[in-house]
């Protein structure tokens, strides 16, 4: 299967002829290129192995995206006298066959004599052996390939009495699709309208511009889109750099429930001034999978904070961790992964990116105000941002072990019924080792000891309790038919 262009650029037959003799010369084992018709071939003159190539016949796309050349490209060897007739054709057949496939393979891969891996590809390829022919000197294979190359019936400079060439400098913008970006081209001067999608601004906030469309130029442009409700977004300005011809994009993508960010390259390549693309459709099933970050910033994405893989019972830590309960599927690219931040007075409760109410409180409640020190939220639950986990603390003065994980598992506590009791790291995550402004969140309290779901693994009778106290938290073993400790529920709220 043909490789996606995403770039373009006029390459004539004369093109196509010159790269291919550039191959052949860089070829290790071939010596000789030749051109034409297949009966000019000189088997008596000249170097061996050969490599000969006959234009059959090009083709157009009506869409105007490629055009094919179809050749005939002959790899040939001659005979060297040899009494194992039989294995030196087979060995011949060989090694033509492969330097066939290292044309195919530059092709594909790019990076060699084929470079510009966005401005060549290989439609169709089939080899056939041929032994003794060409006046019975040579043999070899002949491989027949479709050689794709952009193509956009350019109406830009053309020898025609009504037309009005272009200077060279004149640029179009084409922004790639490879891994997920974008792929169009659109004239200088002209537009790009990308639908059902938003762009970011480098500062990660989405712009709510009504244009629909914007003019492109070879200097420093932003770049537009509409979302599925018709709403439109655009990114600052980026640069273009004239000594590469390139201009890198910080590009974003939001839809519905998730936002993706990717990268698009906005490249110099020649001018379409009368052939405006104003949609993107062609790469539109990569559009939205170069990126999956959900509207939460980033979170630490942990499946789950565990020290134990033994279970003693239904619903403690090893049993959770065992049924994935904290599972998730982080995403490939994220834009963030969220973090505290270190340089702020109460690094144990400051983001250093945005939670997914915009600003940078680690623990709040479901709207978005913070969890302060000392109090707590209007409906007791606890957002933490930065795992994604979701607190809150019954009214319960004292509990047994069992009696706490059974009453965290049948919760229905505002509507949710995934609440399990924590395990001694998540619980621990949530308690600060040094007193900035903490205890935070608002409902633990200063000596407020809690049962957690470890088992400690000397003596199962024992399960594992923290609080905190003086600026420091504390853990220690105890009986889990104690009924002095309260507990608080933990689900995986992102």
């Amino acid at each position: 299967m043909s490789k996606i262009l995403t770039a373009f650029m006029a390459l004539t037959l004369n093109n196509v002829i010159a790269r291919l003799e550039v191959f052949c010369d860089n070829h290790h084992i071939l010596e000789r290129f030749t051109y034409g018709d297949i009966e000019d071939v000189d088997t008596v003159e000249g170097n061996y192995p050969l490599m000969h190539v006959v234009p059959v016949r090009s083709s157009h796309d009506g869409a105007g995206k490629f055009k094919v050349y179809q050749l005939e490209i002959l790899f040939a060897d001659r005979p060297t006298g040899s009494e194992d007739k039989v294995g030196h054709q087979k060995e011949v057949f060989s090694d033509m066959e492969q330097c066939a496939e290292d044309l195919i393979n530059d092709i594909q891969n790019g990076g060699g004599v084929f470079s510009f891996d966005e401005l060549w590809a290989w439609d169709s390829t089939d080899v056939e052996y041929f032994n003794e022919d060409l006046k019975n000197t040579l043999s070899g294979c002949m491989l027949t390939i479709g050689l794709k190359v952009p193509y956009t019936f350019d109406a830009c400079s053309l020898p025609i009495t009504g037309y009005t060439p272009t200077s060279s400098e004149c640029a179009d913008a084409t922004v790639q699709s490879t891994a997920g970006y974008y792929s169009t081209t659109v004239a200088s001067g002209g537009t790009l309208v990308v639908a059902n999608n938003n762009i970011r601004n480098s500062d990660n906030s989405w712009n709510t511009s009504i244009e629909a469309t914007q003019n492109l130029t070879l200097s420093d442009f932003p770049i537009k889109a509409t979302d599925g409700s018709a709403n439109t977004t655009t990114l600052v300005d980026v640069p273009y750099d004239p000594d590469t011809g390139y201009t890198f994009a910080k590009i974003g993508v939001k839809q519905q429930d998730a936002t993706i960010q990717g990268y698009g390259r906005i490249a110099k390549t020649i001018c379409i001034t009368n052939a405006d693309i104003t949609s993107v459709s062609e790469d539109a099933s990569n559009i939205n999978i170069a990126v999956d970050v959900p509207t939460q910033s980033g979170i630490a994405y942990m499946n789950g904070i565990f020290s134990q893989t033994t279970s003693y019972r239904t619903g403690d830590e090893a049993w959770q961790l065992a049924n994935n309960v904290w599972d998730r599927t982080p995403p490939s690219y994220p834009s963030v992964i969220q973090s505290l931040d270190y340089s702020d007075a109460d690094p144990f409760n400051t983001l250093l990116y945005d939670n997914a109410f915009g600003n940078k409180s680690r623990f709040t409640d479901e709207a978005g105000t913070a969890a302060v020190s000392g109090s707590n939220t209007s409906s007791g639950l606890v957002i933490d941002h930065l795992t994604g986990y979701m607190w809150y603390a019954p009214a319960v003065t004292g509990s047994n072990w069992d009696s706490a994980i059974d009453a965290c598992v049948a919760s229905s506590q505002s509507s949710y019924t995934d609440w399990y009791l924590p395990s001694r790291d998540a619980l621990k995550a949530i308690l600060p080792a040094e007193a900035y402004s903490s205890p935070t969140p608002g409902f633990i309290a200063a000596d407020m000891r809690l049962l957690t779901s470890t088992t400690m693994g000397s003596n199962t009778t024992y399960c594992m309790v923290y609080y905190y106290t003086s600026g420091e938290t504390v853990g220690y073993y105890s009986p889990k038919t104690n009924t002095t400790y309260r507990y608080v529920m933990v689900r995986k709220h992102y």
